[in-house]
């Protein structure tokens, strides 16, 4: 049985087996039919073959040599240029065409360039290839023309060339788990001896097979034949299953609060992790936020199969969160404050300096003598929370008054001192006015009289008074004489 393969043009390495298929000097190494109707000549360097007789359909005149050693499983090519034309005044019978035949009757050799009529066309190169095939030793050439009368065929150029050894190897796919399966490919040409290792051996020309490697393995195809040999290889690489590693820092978190999910692989081309992290890069890190606990898994798939890391990421509940305020921040000794607050996720509240505990939210009325910071402490599920607010006193103003002497007769002086602290105004009544913090006054009231100072501060404000006591001035007793 005879396979056919298209090849690219290949120049032949080995002697043209036809003798003479120039046509150079004669029609020597041919055999031409010898009939009353034919005539076959040799003519310009080219083999004209001409129908003489009466016009007969399907009846061809053959231009014929035989005899040519060829080996089985090698590809030839035969090659020839021909031109078709009818004289003048004839009666051409279509189709008309030249037929190649080889290696006996059958089969008629395709030919590139060929059809069933080409007359009119000129030169056509005709070309085919095909591969001698089991138990062929001789090849036979036939040229024919079908036979009407007027028709003429001019042959040139002719050849048969045995084709150097060629191969095509492939192998898919080409990456692989150890023991996946691997398909390997070739075609050959003119190559009758064939072979693959390691552990295929002896193979037809043309085929496949399956193999399974457990390791990176390199198969190396070696045709061979009377024309020279071919190698060929394909690798398939084993790829080991994946490796990976996966970690959370840290391992519990608050709610609201984040995580930070880092893994490594190897060996991996798809990778992924859920929970909404999606696909990764092969190594990397992540701050993730879930508001519950989660379990996160990283799929990674590589050739070499798969594999799963968890971790998990405990969520407790939130901390209490606390609004805690005071107003005024700042006041006066003997002022008042509110204190106002509200707590989330806690089931108890309490608030020092003996407030205690206390619901939420809720506000509570202080008046602190000096400057305090008050602490609110929250506890719930979530573990314990705290705020604290300082409410500013400002102290009063301090002061000193006094008159020297305290009591007079009337038209004598006294004398007002004073000192006072933390005061930004300081007012002195009946007439005496502002004065400064610190200070000294002589006075000539004439009648006994309270006098109150007023000092103003921004812890407030306070009063101080003393009195100079008047005496009326004693009666002169008249003088009689």
């Amino acid at each position: 049985m005879l396979a056919f393969s298209s090849f690219a043009a290949s120049p032949a390495i080995a002697q043209n087996l036809i003798q003479n298929g120039g046509f150079d000097t004669s029609l020597s190494g041919w055999t031409v039919t010898s009939s009353a109707s034919w005539s076959t000549t040799w003519e310009s360097g080219t083999a004209k073959t001409r129908w003489i007789g009466p016009e007969t359909p399907n009846v061809f005149t053959p231009l014929s040599q035989t005899g040519m050693a060829v080996t089985p499983g090698v590809t030839y090519e035969f090659a020839a240029s021909a031109r078709l034309e009818i004289e003048p005044n004839a009666s051409a019978y279509a189709p008309v065409g030249v037929r190649l035949l080889i290696f006996g009757d059958n089969p008629n050799v395709p030919l590139t360039g060929n059809s069933d009529t080409f007359f009119g066309s000129g030169w056509v190169d005709l070309r085919g290839y095909l591969v001698a095939p089991t138990g062929a030793k001789t090849a036979s050439v036939t040229l024919q023309m079908p036979g009407n009368a007027g028709q003429i065929a001019t042959f040139d150029n002719a050849s048969l060339r045995g084709l150097p050894a060629s191969a095509e190897f492939n192998a898919g796919p080409t990456m692989i788990a150890a023991g996946a399966a691997v398909t390997l490919v070739w075609a050959t040409a003119s190559t009758p001896n064939v072979s693959i290792a390691p552990g295929v051996g002896a193979v037809a020309r043309s085929g496949s097979v399956v193999v399974h490697p457990t390791e990176t393995t390199t198969y190396t195809l070696t045709a061979s034949g009377p024309i020279g040999s071919v190698t060929k290889q394909a690798k398939i690489t084993v790829v080991p299953p994946p490796t990976a590693t996966l970690n959370v820092a840290p391992t519990s978190i608050g709610a609201g609060e984040s995580a930070t999910l880092s893994w490594t692989t190897t060996d991996a081309a798809d990778i992924s992790i859920d929970n909404g992290v999606g696909s990764v890069a092969a190594s990397g890190a992540v701050s993730v936020s879930p508001t519950a606990t989660t379990t996160y898994t990283l799929n990674a798939n590589g050739v070499g199969g798969s594999m799963a890391k968890q971790v998990t990421l405990t969520v407790t509940p939130p901390k209490p969160q606390i609004t805690f305020t005071a107003f005024p921040r700042t006041i006066g000794e003997g002022e008042h404050a509110t204190l106002s607050w509200s707590v989330l996720n806690a089931g108890s509240v309490s608030i020092d300096h003996g407030i205690g505990d206390r619901p939420t939210p809720g506000s509570a009325s202080v008046s602190p003598t000096a400057t305090t910071t008050y602490r609110l402490t929250a506890t719930g599920p979530g573990g314990t929370s705290t705020a604290q607010v300082t409410i500013m006193v400002l102290p009063a103003p301090v002061i000193s008054f006094s008159a020297t002497p305290s009591t007079i007769t009337r038209g004598n002086a006294s004398t007002l001192v004073w000192a006072v602290a933390d005061a930004t105004s300081v007012m002195i009544d009946n007439g005496v006015g502002a004065q400064a913090p610190n200070g000294a006054l002589e006075i000539r009231p004439i009648e006994t009289t309270t006098y109150l100072l007023t000092a103003t501060g921004p812890g407030g404000i306070r009063l101080a008074q003393t009195t100079v006591t008047v005496n009326a001035i004693g009666r002169r007793r008249a003088v009689r004489h």
